[in-house]
């Protein structure tokens, strides 16, 4: 069987890019596809028009009224004659083998209304740098192809999933009242209660310019908020168990992941509905152990905690700490421009002002052997990593979410 897959294209004003997205459509090696163009009343002078037409027939081209992305889509959708969907913006990339290798894994578990998608390579075009980003590292590897457990957590980008037509037949089209949202609205629903398939290879990539509507959509942050406010109302408590466990810890993941995306309707959201929950027995006796815990790895000489790097993970854990109700005296760096500066309230002193001999030193980096040598060679007695205080720290519930 060769199913034919329909690869729309909606585009408003994108001559700058829409060619490589185009070309890289057709430059599949699963053949059996069609490039649909859909042309959202760009008004750039005929610029993307033009390239359009320039295809001739290697892509059948659209034309509509400004809209809004949704509305392309779902009229690249009612147009297309393919089995399958793939959703390209016109500033992406598919890898030549992206169909195929999609298509071989529905066939491998012959699935014909399945869902695949996978890793991506981000394109930093101000630097014309890529860098990789990987599901698998930033959730429960277990839950990846759980329903929508990954959209959740916004790490799923359309333009990297393929979807049969009879899934979409099932749960409708893109809703076009969204100008920001329809993607992850859209693949909420179409994940919803579905097992899907994951790819850590990645096929699709994904450019970042000035130019993406996050940055000039007005609209952009309230609507965020209210899709996944929207998502967190739906979810029924048979998903939230099966996904979760329970509402308390789903609150508490949730708050964390709003609060570094800068959700801040969503995390005022969760936030409010987390304090309306009763704490679970036993929290705070856990909780009192555990700070004993990281004291006594001096054999009571410890009387502080510094945090060692004051960047994405630096940040990450003083939140955890925060949560339960744990406080972090101060952070240290190597970079001297932060020195004496507060991140997040809390003051960078510069690494010679650490007592070796009574601060217990969480290095807060993925990597740490290095600076963990370094440190111990430099005389400070108690260093230790980021991931096993970590892992000590998720062994606890939160009892509280910190702004």
């Amino acid at each position: 069987m060769e199913p034919k897959v329909s690869i729309v294209i909606p585009v408003y004003n994108g001559a700058n890019y829409m060619r490589d997205a185009i070309d890289s459509a057709l430059n599949q090696t699963y053949k059996n596809c069609e490039i649909i163009v859909v042309n959202d009343g760009s008004n750039d002078n005929g610029a993307t028009d033009q390239i359009a037409k320039s295809y001739g027939n290697k892509i059948r081209y659209f034309v509509k009224e400004n809209g809004g992305v949704a509305t392309a889509i779902n009229l690249g959708i009612q147009n297309m004659t393919g089995d399958y969907f793939a959703w390209l913006s016109h500033d992406d990339l598919f890898y030549p083998m992206k169909i195929q290798e999609q298509l071989e894994a529905l066939a491998y578990i012959n699935d014909f209304k399945g869902i695949v998608f996978g890793n991506f390579e981000f394109w930093d075009m101000n630097k014309d740098e890529k860098y990789l980003f990987q599901i698998e590292k930033l959730c429960d590897e277990t839950k990846i192809t759980k329903g929508i457990y990954p959209i959740l957590f916004g790490l799923i980008h359309f333009c990297t999933v393929l979807v049969s037509r009879k899934r979409i037949e099932e749960v409708g089209l893109c809703n076009e009242k969204l100008k920001t949202t329809q993607d992850i609205e859209w693949i909420f629903r179409l994940l919803r209660q579905k097992e899907s398939i994951f790819l850590k290879r990645p096929l699709t990539i994904v450019r970042l310019h000035s130019m993406q509507g996050k940055h000039w959509i007005k609209e952009y942050d309230i609507e965020q908020g209210k899709t996944h406010i929207g998502f967190l109302k739906a979810i029924t408590e048979e998903e939230i168990e099966e996904l979760f466990g329970d509402r308390f810890t789903m609150y508490q993941q949730m708050a964390t992941f709003y609060k570094s995306d800068h959700n801040i309707m969503a995390f005022e959201y969760v936030k409010d509905n987390f304090n309306c929950i009763p704490k679970p027995k036993g929290i705070q006796k856990q909780i009192r152990m555990l700070k004993d815990k990281f004291l006594e790895l001096g054999e009571g000489n410890i009387d502080k905690i510094c945090i060692f790097c004051a960047g994405y993970y630096g940040k990450n854990l003083l939140y955890e700490f925060r949560k339960r109700g744990l406080t972090v005296d101060f952070f240290s760096d190597n970079k001297e421009s932060i020195w004496g500066t507060k991140i997040e309230g809390i003051v960078c002193i510069p690494p010679v002002q650490i007592d070796k001999e009574h601060t217990l030193i969480i290095v807060a980096l993925q990597n740490t052997e290095e600076l963990l040598e370094k440190l111990k060679n430099s005389g400070y007695k108690y260093v230790i990593s980021y991931k096993k205080i970590k892992k000590e720290l998720l062994n606890i519930k939160p009892i509280i979410i910190p702004n």
